[in-house]
């Protein structure tokens, strides 16, 4: 809990905030050493959210209450450090729906009992927060804030750290790189960002998409495949980057119509320059792609008309090479989250279980229930999982009212 009992005690840790971090739960140590912040920190919101009263199911402990990781559906505040997969990394904010607050950084390298927060630059009361991990360097993150109301360079800051949050640089794209407007990032491998301009990061039609390399230069990524056999081949509606290689890239597009069309799952080798059809759907509907090392990739996309919306995953291994469709349980509502890890751990959470699966043969095994995340008709339907793999694997999920945890079996 975010809770400091006395006075002294609260002086003590935002002197040790400004020092460079805080045990705010718990006595939590960093894997790196300490040196003073570039950039002036402020004062992280020290003070909780609501409390929740709802108890974790058996076998679930809380991470954190009166805090949140996550706003909604669309936005990822929690996640693990691909190169150090037994770090949590997150940024926190206060709990409730769209409840503004000054953010903090946090990690954790045990399943989120204790968390180090650390400040992030700046005075922005914002309502979203986005960390994205850098796949190869386990101390290169970058996170995204968002205000409500009209978005800007402004109101909506990138930031890159390279020391695990002790220090900040603002990233800003400029007009003779690309143009001024603000990223939402995407991907982070090597010290590549990859990031779509502006707007819904869901529906990047007609968006771009950049790259900034480690130098600081910024390009335009070329997300529109050219294929004769496909006919009005559509821009890419997703996008992916390999964590292995920033230079593999994947795409989800939309070609024909309703009748005759689907969607295609394209790779590039070079860097956007060039792409390859690896996959086929008779599907025209709305795709979201994610990678996993080794040349795994997972597809999962909205399947015909109906409502409430019908889901579809598809498992593709050595790049794409093969493919597995894959039944979902909750097809009728959205509300299945399907989390992958390193170590070739798929876990999928419902409304009410969770289960391992098996991508190769699409079978999965109960492993115990789900915690309900409120009632709130913005709460309940809004909850993100990760894995955090280090001695012991952990599931960890959030939504705007409470963060459970609990231990996996050995895979």
């Amino acid at each position: 809990m975010l809770q400091i009992s006395k006075p002294v005690g609260l002086l003590v840790c935002v002197l040790a905030l400004l020092l460079g971090g805080c045990a705010l739960f718990g006595s939590g140590t960093s894997s790196t050493s300490s040196k003073s912040a570039t950039a002036t920190p402020q004062q992280p919101g020290l003070t909780p959210g609501p409390q929740s009263t709802a108890q974790p199911p058996d076998g679930w402990y809380r991470v954190a209450n009166g805090e949140r990781f996550v706003d909604d559906i669309n936005t990822r505040g929690l996640t693990v450090s691909p190169a150090d997969r037994g770090r949590l990394v997150g940024c926190m904010l206060p709990a409730g729906y769209r409840t503004a607050g000054h953010p903090f950084f946090a990690l954790s390298t045990d399943g989120g009992r204790t968390w180090q927060a650390r400040p992030l630059p700046g005075t922005l009361q914002v309502v979203v927060c986005q960390v994205v991990a850098d796949t190869q360097q386990a101390d290169t993150f970058v996170v995204h804030l968002e205000t409500l109301g009209s978005q800007t360079l402004a109101t909506a800051p990138t930031y890159l750290t390279t020391d695990a949050g002790l220090t900040w640089q603002l990233l800003t794209p400029s007009d003779s790189d690309v143009r001024s407007i603000r990223p939402w990032p995407t991907g982070l491998v090597a010290g590549h960002l990859f990031a779509t301009l502006c707007c819904d990061p869901l529906t990047p039609t007609g968006q771009d998409t950049v790259e900034r390399f480690p130098n600081g230069s910024w390009q335009i990524v070329n997300t529109q495949p050219h294929d004769a056999h496909l006919p009005s081949l559509q821009s890419a509606n997703s996008f992916a980057v390999d964590p292995d290689d920033p230079q593999r890239l994947y795409i989800a597009a939309n070609y024909g119509d309703a009748n005759t069309g689907g969607m295609g799952i394209f790779a590039s080798t070079d860097g956007g320059a060039t792409w390859k059809a690896i996959y086929h759907i008779t599907n025209l509907n709305l795709a979201v792609i994610w990678t996993e090392p080794d040349g795994r990739i997972y597809v999962q996309q909205t399947v015909g008309t109906e409502t409430p919306t019908q889901y579809q995953l598809y498992y593709g291994a050595n790049h794409g090479a093969s493919w597995t469709p894959i039944a979902l349980h909750d097809r009728s509502s959205g509300g299945e989250q399907v989390i992958t890890s390193a170590a070739n751990r798929v876990v999928t959470v419902t409304a009410g279980h969770v289960f391992s699966l098996d991508p190769s043969t699409g079978v999965y095994s109960l492993l115990g229930t789900a915690p309900e995340f409120g009632g709130d008709i913005h709460v309940a339907g809004f909850f993100q999982c990760t894995i955090a793999e280090g001695t012991t694997p952990t599931l960890v999920c959030g939504s705007q009212s409470d963060i459970y945890a609990r231990p996996l079996p050995a895979a």
